[in-house]
C-alpha cells in the first residue's frame, strides 16, 4: 500500500511526461522507499547529499583551477614515508638492544 502511494506521488510530479523506462525507475524507487523503515530512509538521504555536496566541492575547486587532490596526495606520501623512517628506526633500535648482550660476555 505504501508503494502505491509513493508512486502516486511520483507520478503527479511528473504529470503525464511517463515514458515506459521513467515508470519503471519510479516503480522501483517507490518499492524501495515503501521497504525502508524512516531511519534508513534518512540514513540514505544524507548519505546521498554528503556525495551530491563532494561532487559540489570538486566541481567548484575545478573551476577555481585549485587541485586539492595533488596537495592530499603529497601529504599521504610524506606521513607514509615519515611511518616507514620510524619503522626503520625502531627495528634498528630494537637490533642494537638484542645484539648488546652477545658482544659484552
Amino acid at each position: 500500500m505504501a508503494a502505491w502511494r509513493w508512486l502516486g506521488k511520483f507520478c503527479q510530479r511528473w504529470g503525464r511526461n511517463l515514458p515506459r523506462w521513467r515508470r519503471a525507475i519510479l516503480i522501483g524507487q517507490a518499492k524501495r522507499l515503501a521497504l525502508m523503515s524512516t531511519d534508513e530512509r534518512s540514513a540514505w538521504d544524507r548519505s546521498m547529499l554528503a556525495k551530491r555536496g563532494g561532487n559540489e566541492v570538486q566541481r567548484k575547486y575545478a573551476l577555481e583551477g585549485r587541485k586539492p587532490t595533488m596537495a592530499a596526495n603529497a601529504t599521504r606520501k610524506r606521513r607514509h614515508a615519515q611511518k616507514e623512517i620510524e619503522k626503520l628506526d625502531s627495528s634498528r633500535k630494537h637490533r642494537a638492544l638484542t645484539n648488546f648482550g652477545r658482544w659484552t660476555s
